[in-house]
């Protein structure tokens, strides 16, 4: 097996989001129209290719999905759109855009390879019923919530992310709070607080009331 795949299996939730830090230096700063462009031009890109030089392996399944197909699944958006993409596929693109993200060297902007990255765990968890990450739900969420949150994701692209939110379910603390959810205008995060669940957690509730000032809990 291939050694960057070898400790991509190994990777744990922590060890990925300091991998997926969109605050580390890189050598380009791409406009938000480049972004999309680039996005729109990696879901056009033939499967085949950047996987089988990522995984050769990866040649002979797509060779044997082909001929039986209905639907083409020739390319990464054929497979993120599939109505029944094949899991085993799902999880090569996974690993392949976690590898792009942390390989300086990649031409493949950090930003849009942790979107190729979460529409791999999204269309596995909606079509496929398979959680192929390793993230808790508060993790992925959090991943979710900032994709939706990138200005240059296309809006054809972004109903499969509602979606698994959604089935996630709501943020509990904000539930408790009252906060209303709003995945597509919510500021951008450090893809480095994904799971670590704390660092830009919101201040503990204190009740309003006209005219006093609420200092703490009886008997703090």
């Amino acid at each position: 097996m291939n050694a960057a795949r070898q400790d991509l299996s190994k990777s744990n939730p922590a060890s990925l989001a300091r991998m997926m830090d969109l605050d580390t230096d890189t050598k380009h700063d791409w406009h938000p129209e480049e972004l999309g462009s680039i996005l729109r031009h990696q879901l056009e890109s033939p499967l085949g290719f950047d996987l089988g030089n990522f995984a050769p392996e990866s040649k002979e399944a797509l060779k044997a999905i082909g001929p039986s197909a209905t639907i083409p699944l020739n390319t990464f958006g054929d497979l993120l759109r599939h109505p029944h993409p094949p899991p085993a596929v799902l999880k090569l693109v996974k690993e392949f855009a976690k590898a792009n993200r942390n390989n300086p060297q990649s031409t493949l902007p950090p930003e849009v390879a942790t979107v190729v990255y979460f529409a791999a765990i999204v269309a596995a968890l909606m079509r496929c019923g398979q959680r192929i990450t390793a993230l808790d739900d508060q993790g992925l969420r959090e991943g979710l919530e900032w994709v939706l949150a990138q200005p240059w994701i296309d809006e054809f692209f972004r109903p499969p992310f509602r979606e698994a939110l959604t089935l996630i379910g709501p943020d509990q603390q904000k539930r408790e709070r009252g906060i209303p959810e709003s995945p597509d205008s919510k500021p951008l995060l450090k893809m480095s607080d994904i799971g670590t669940g704390g660092q830009h957690a919101p201040p503990p509730y204190a009740p309003q009331i006209e005219g006093y000032q609420i200092v703490g809990k009886l008997g703090e």
